[in-house]
This record gives structure tokens, C-alpha cells and sequence, in this order.
């Protein structure tokens, strides 16, 4: 007798999973955009060295940035799977939340901002971090199953 492997025996897990991803993947790509456009005019306005790639800068800041995120994913995955689905504004708050926390991430421990540069860099990065929370946690609110009306 087959036993269906574990995919088809644990469709909603296989399912909440390729929600996770694909909404990870999607903030991604849109935060790294954003940090390689970023990073591609620092360098253009840089009358100093060294220039870095803006991609692998991109790829640096913005991993962080989405496995700080996963938590909240994961928090609405939970609670998705539960018998209730979160209204977008719920959703959207608690992107706001991850966002917040990659920003304060990132400022803390990675950017170390010259006094004269802290406020440019700051707002930067919180626009940035909030950005790739937000289409993160919205793609995955579209993702998610509807439910039936009883």
C-alpha cells in the first residue's frame, strides 16, 4: 500500500511552506532592487573610494533583513492555520512591526553612520526595511486560502 508521502499527507504544512517562501522571495527581490538602486547612486555620488558592487551590497543588507522578517511570517502562518484569518490591517501592522525590527537590526549592528550622514542613512533604511516588509507580509496575505463562509 503507498502511503503518499509526506507532501500529500501534510498539504496545509507543504502549502503554509510555499506561502512562506514565495512571499520571502517576493520581499527579496524587491529589497534588493531597492539597496542595489541605493547603493548604485551612493556610488555615483562618491567622490572617494572604495565602490562597492551594488548587488552584493544588496545581497548582504537585504538577507538580514528577510530572515529577521521570517518570525513575523511565521507568526501569521500560525495564526492562518488556526481557525481564524488576520484582517490586511492586522497583517499590514505586523509588517510594520518586522520592518521596524530589520531597521533597528540593521542600524544597530551593521551601519555605523558618520554623525553628518546618521539621519540620511536612518531614514533610509527604516523606508527600506519597512518596503520590503510590507510587499513580504501583503504578498502572503494574498496567498493565503480564503475561507468558506459556513
Amino acid at each position: 500500500m503507498h502511503s503518499g508521502g509526506f507532501v500529500l499527507r501534510n498539504r496545509p504544512i507543504a502549502r503554509a511552506l510555499l506561502r512562506l517562501s514565495v512571499s520571502s522571495v517576493a520581499g527579496t527581490f524587491v529589497g534588493g532592487v531597492l539597496v542595489t538602486l541605493w547603493v548604485a547612486v551612493m556610488n555615483l555620488r562618491a567622490d572617494d573610494g572604495p565602490y562597492f558592487p551594488p548587488p552584493f551590497v544588496a545581497f548582504v543588507v537585504v538577507l538580514p533583513v528577510t530572515l529577521t522578517l521570517l518570525p513575523f511570517q511565521a507568526f501569521v502562518e500560525l495564526v492562518h492555520a488556526g481557525a481564524r484569518r488576520l484582517p490586511w490591517w492586522a497583517i499590514e501592522a505586523v509588517g510594520v512591526a518586522g520592518g521596524l525590527s530589520a531597521a533597528f537590526l540593521l542600524c544597530r549592528f551593521f551601519f555605523e553612520p558618520s554623525p553628518s550622514q546618521r539621519l540620511g542613512t536612518v531614514t533610509t533604511t527604516l523606508v527600506f526595511c519597512l518596503l520590503q516588509a510590507l510587499v513580504a507580509l501583503s504578498s502572503q496575505r494574498v496567498l493565503a486560502p480564503r475561507r468558506r463562509a459556513p
